[in-house]
């Protein structure tokens, strides 16, 4: 008998080949968030914050010297005028700065025409502000072209006492003495309509006839911010500026014709051209950096502490901090309004200094002038004296606390 036979199963080959299964790599930044977390990176960052800086510091710069020029109504400066022209524009007088003798001539019919710089013009620009019809025209502190404007006088500067008028215009009158300091004084042999404000170099105001025949206008100074507000200036400058409802005040500084009108070339300024282009693009610049920067770092998020600080921590750190500082005044009053406060609501008396004392004094036995002196004293000179005060009040709240 033989014994039964297991049948052996002979291993059968798959029928397709088994591929190798790749390791799982993660995921891979892109090339450019890899390039901003290199550290150069941050210079790059660094050197786009301080463009911006510069840019905005210049711009700032040239926007606040605009109009910074001297005797400019649009200048805060010492040497501006920005005092005198608020004062006529509230006073409903319509101040109109110009650098363009075509407009000067346009606005100044009928009009107060001031000019600054009357020495600088040429003389085709000096013909044409003596024709505006029926304009009130005033010379600002004239010196060497004064000749063109008016014959026979002579200007000097002056080092600026009071002055009385000295004359019967009416402005003059009601201004009374004046001080035309670092201004000028006028001197003439001709005959002049109205002549004030005489010192021995000259007077300060003059009214006479100009080459023309009209009637002109020399104002030695008064009208700047530094120098409207002594003596009589403002009412005189005022006086004479806001005579009419329309005041044109000429920045011209042309030394000669430079074209159709004679317009003055415009002012130079610190900025290229481009000054703008490349401050938008440090803009751009800046607010990628902000929007990259700004994510990785996410939004703020408010939090409890997690662990409780003990009174005791936070008086000794007052302490310390006050001990640093040397504030003893300030540890002082700390101490005393909490006693004071304390006892107060104890006896009814917080709001009464006087009441306060006279009841603790009968409640404890001492002097009241001895609990007055520990509760409203003097500020304690030196740490002694301030460990002694707190001591002090230890034991007057003690005693005053006792059944």
């Amino acid at each position: 008998m033989t014994a039964p036979t297991v049948p052996h199963e002979t291993p059968t080959e798959p029928t397709e080949p088994v591929q190798p299964v790749a390791p799982v790599e993660p995921p891979r930044r892109p090339a450019w968030s890899r390039f901003l977390r290199h550290r150069a990176t941050r210079w790059v960052a660094g050197v786009l914050v301080v463009v911006l800086i510069v840019l905005g510091t210049v711009a700032a710069f040239s926007a606040a010297t605009a109009g910074q020029a001297e005797n400019d109504p649009r200048s805060s400066r010492p040497d501006g005028a920005r005092a005198v022209a608020a004062v006529l524009e509230q006073e409903g007088v319509e101040v109109r700065p110009t650098e363009r003798i075509d407009a000067a001539v346009r606005d100044g019919a009928g009009a107060t025409v001031v000019v600054a710089y009357p020495d600088r013009l040429s003389d085709d620009q000096v013909r044409r502000l003596l024709e505006i019809p029926d304009a009130r025209l005033i010379l600002l502190a004239p010196d060497d072209g004064l000749s063109r404007f008016v014959a026979g006088v002579e200007s000097r500067y002056v080092d600026g006492s009071s002055v009385e008028p000295g004359c019967s215009d009416p402005t003059a009158v009601r201004a009374g003495s004046t001080t035309f300091a670092g201004g000028r004084t006028f001197r003439t042999e001709a005959g002049s309509s109205v002549a004030c404000y005489r010192t021995e170099d000259g007077y300060g105001y003059l009214r006479l006839p100009s080459t023309t025949g009209r009637e002109i206008e020399l104002l030695g100074g008064g009208w700047t911010n530094s120098t409207v507000a002594v003596d009589g200036n403002a009412a005189l400058v005022l006086g004479l500026l806001g005579s009419r409802e329309r005041l044109v005040w000429v920045m011209a500084t042309g030394s000669g014709p430079s074209g159709p009108g004679n317009e003055t070339a415009p002012p130079p300024t610190v900025l290229p051209p481009w000054w703008a282009v490349a401050v938008a693009q440090a803009v751009v610049a800046l607010i990628i950096v902000g929007i990259w920067r700004g994510r990785r770092l996410g939004p703020i998020i408010l939090e409890r502490l997690p662990v409780r600080v003990r009174a005791s921590e936070t008086v000794e750190g007052h302490g310390q901090l006050y001990h640093r500082l040397q504030a003893r005044e300030r540890a002082a009053a700390a101490l005393r309004e909490g006693v004071v406060r304390r006892l107060g609501r104890r006896y009814g008396h917080g709001n009464d200094p006087m009441a306060l004392a006279a009841a603790l004094a009968e409640r404890t036995g001492r002097d009241s002038r001895q609990v007055y002196h520990v509760l409203f004293g003097p500020v304690p000179d030196d740490d002694d004296q301030l460990l002694n005060l707190a001591e002090n009040l230890d034991d007057l709240e003690q005693e005053a606390r006792q059944p």
